[in-house]
C-alpha cells in the first residue's frame, strides 16, 4: 500500500508518511514544543526503536521538514483465545499548537487507521487518554471506553501481611533470562484477551527500561516447581506501584503471594501499595478480597479502544481484555 500522502492546505504542502530513524530529532523537537519539556533520548529509543515489536508511527511533515503531527503506538502481540494477533497501544500522540484546527490531525489519524488497522493488521487500537482527549476520540474517531473502566486500588503493607501464607514461595527475579520456562503459557488460558506477557515482553518492558527500575517477584507452589505468576513493582518513596500482575484466578494463591511479599516489603520500610486494573477483571476482585481498597482514581484516564476486525467483536473484546500499567509507560 502506498503510504505517503500529499496535502495542500492554505497553499502549503504537507506529507503524511511513516516515521523514519532520521526523523528522531524533529520528533523530539515537536515533543518539547507540545509538552514544554524534553524527553530522554534513550527512553525514546527504548520505546520505539529498541523494543522487540517495532513501532507504528505516522507523521505529518511540512514541506520544510518540520513535523507538525505525530500519531503513534506500540504494536504488541496479543492473545485472543489462543490466537496471536497484533494490537496497538496508542501513545505520545501530539500536534503542533500552530497547526491545530487545520484538519491535519484528523487527516493523519485517518491515514493511520487505513494503514495500520484491519483484520490482517492490528485488530485493536487502545490507550489511556484523559477525559478531554477521550471526548475528541469518541467524537471524531469512534473510540469507546473499555467495559467497566479502570479501578484504582490501594492497601497498607501491614494489612496485607496479616493474610495467611503457607501455600507457596516467592522469588525475586533480577534477570528475566534466568527465569527458565515462560510464565505466560501457565496463565494464558485465564486471560482470553491480553498482551502476551512472555519473557520477551518482560525483558523489554522492565529490564531494559533506561530510566525506571522495577522489582519483579515470581510465585511458585513450591521451591522446585515452575513459576506460575509474577508481579512487577515500581517504588515511589515508601509506596509501591504494582505495574503488572499475572496470576491464576485463585484467591488462595494471590493472597499467599501478596502476604509473602508484604512480609518482605515491611523489611524494606514500604508502607503502601497501589495499582490500576480493569474493574471487571477477576484479579481486581481477588485483590479486593485480599484487603485492597477501592479508591477514587487519581489520574483521570479513560481506558479506550476501537476494534478494526470482525474477528474481534467490540463487546467481547471490551469485556474480556486484561490490561495493566505495563501496557503503557505511565510508570
Amino acid at each position: 500500500m502506498e503510504m505517503d500522502k500529499e496535502l495542500i492546505i492554505k497553499s502549503e504542502k504537507y506529507i503524511i508518511r511513516p516515521y523514519q530513524a532520521e526523523d528522531e530529532d524533529a520528533v523530539l523537537s515537536l515533543w518539547q514544543t507540545v509538552f514544554g519539556k524534553d524527553i530522554n533520548r534513550d527512553y525514546w529509543q527504548w520505546k520505539y526503536s529498541k523494543n522487540p515489536y517495532g513501532n507504528r508511527i505516522l507523521l505529518c511533515v511540512k514541506e520544510t521538514g518540520e513535523v507538525v503531527v505525530m500519531y503513534s503506538g506500540i504494536p504488541y502481540r496479543a492473545n485472543m483465545d489462543g490466537e496471536s494477533l497484533e494490537i496497538i497501544h496508542l501513545s505520545d500522540i501530539m500536534s503542533h499548537p500552530d497547526y491545530r484546527k487545520t484538519g491535519l490531525f484528523i487527516k493523519t489519524v485517518e491515514a493511520f487507521i487505513a494503514y495500520f488497522g484491519g483484520p490482517q493488521k492490528a485488530v485493536l487500537f487502545y490507550g489511556f487518554p484523559g477525559m478531554y482527549h477521550f471526548d475528541i476520540g469518541r467524537k471524531y474517531l469512534e473510540y469507546r471506553e473499555l467495559s467497566g473502566g479502570v479501578q484504582f486500588l490501594s492497601v497498607t503493607i501491614k494489612d496485607l501481611s496479616e493474610n495467611d501464607h503457607s501455600r507457596g514461595c516467592v522469588t525475586r527475579i533480577s534477570n528475566i533470562d534466568d527465569v527458565g520456562k515462560d510464565i505466560w503459557p501457565e496463565c494464558q488460558k485465564y486471560f482470553p484477551f491480553s498482551v502476551i506477557r512472555d519473557k520477551q515482553f518482560l525483558k523489554w518492558r522492565f529490564q531494559m527500561n533506561p530510566i525506571h527500575s522495577y522489582k519483579i517477584y515470581g510465585y511458585a507452589l513450591n521451591p522446585d516447581s515452575q513459576l506460575i505468576g509474577y508481579a512487577a513493582f515500581a517504588q515511589d518513596e515508601d509506596t509501591l506501584i504494582m505495574v503488572d500482575l499475572l496470576m491464576p484466578p485463585s484467591l488462595a494463591m494471590v493472597q499467599d503471594f501478596m502476604a509473602i511479599m508484604a512480609a518482605e516489603f515491611i523489611k524494606q520500610n514500604i508502607k503502601k501499595a497501589k495499582t490500576w486494573l480493569p474493574a471487571n477483571h477477576f484479579l481486581n476482585n481477588i485483590l479486593v478480597s485480599c484487603g485492597f481498597d477501592v479508591q477514587p482514581e487519581p489520574l483521570g484516564f479513560v481506558p479506550t479502544g476501537r476494534s478494526f476486525s470482525p474477528c474481534l467483536p467490540w463487546d467481547w473484546g471490551s469485556q474480556n481484555m486484561y490490561y495493566s500499567m505495563a501496557d503503557a509507560d505511565l510508570f
